[in-house]
């Protein structure tokens, strides 16, 4: 087909919809405390989406305790025995992620 000026093209739209997969971001690094005695909290940074939750665990994962908070800051206290850390995010309708796994390990208080 022709017009005045040349040759008429025809362009195809073409529609791209990106899906942004979930990232659980990272949590920072296993720690030592002394048992019962200490207050402090683990950061999720770089995540993508929205904390779903956290896990807990006292065998590395084997067998796991949901904690139901959705923010990106969990405070830890009270820990009588060495526990694993990590959170759970999800971006939209994508899978969940799960963040890296952090080790608190509790160390018995020193007599006197």
């Amino acid at each position: 087909m022709y017009s005045v000026g040349g040759p008429v093209t025809r362009t195809d739209s073409i529609r791209t919809i990106l899906v942004q997969e979930s990232d659980a971001g990272i949590l920072g690094n296993d720690t030592t405390v002394c048992s019962g005695v200490f207050n402090f909290q683990l950061d999720l940074v770089g995540y993508s989406g929205l904390v779903m939750g956290w896990e807990s665990s006292t065998d590395g994962f084997i067998s796991s305790t949901s904690i139901a908070d959705p923010n990106p800051v969990l405070p830890i206290s009270g820990l009588t025995e060495t526990t694993s850390f990590r959170a759970i995010v999800q971006d939209g309708s994508c899978e969940p992620d799960t963040s890296n796994m952090v080790t608190v390990t509790v160390l018995e208080m020193p007599s006197a």
